[in-house]
């Protein structure tokens, strides 16, 4: 059977009448990210591990039920922006969240400023510590 080129075409981009996990992932690393060129090369595995959400937190690893919860041990879901920006037992390595405006600068911030590029480190460092013990319990 031959089929015609209407009958293989793609689905227009506007084809989900719903929002999904994805397409609210894709918004969210768009702001930090607006587009992909060889001058954002990203070097760090760290700064990965924020933009993409796939490292040591609860919230990556309960999806592949390697934790029980996504919950970190503060009662937060324990996801990136908590660790860097909010959670108590990573206070030391905080960094300021950025505006909306500013978000875009922020991957080049981070990793142009030692001290800022440490923070990040050390607070994923703490976010691994913390799975480690959540999945001995």
């Amino acid at each position: 059977m031959t089929r015609t080129t209407s009958e293989l075409a793609l689905p227009s981009p506007n084809f989900r009448t719903t929002p999904t996990y994805e397409t609210a992932f894709e918004n969210w690393i768009r702001g930090f990210v607006p587009s992909v060129d060889t001058k954002t090369l990203i070097k760090s595995k760290y700064l990965i591990y924020f933009l993409t959400g796939d490292g040591p937190f609860p919230c990556y690893l309960s999806s592949f039920k390697i934790l029980s919860s996504a919950l970190c041990e503060c009662g937060s879901l324990g996801d990136p922006d908590h660790y860097l920006f909010d959670c108590l037992m990573t206070r030391d390595h905080h960094l300021k969240k950025p505006s909306c405006e500013a978000k875009s600068l922020w991957p080049k911030n981070v990793m142009s400023t030692a001290a800022n590029h440490e923070k990040l480190v050390n607070c994923f460092k703490v976010s691994r510590a913390i799975c480690d013990r959540l999945s001995r319990m």
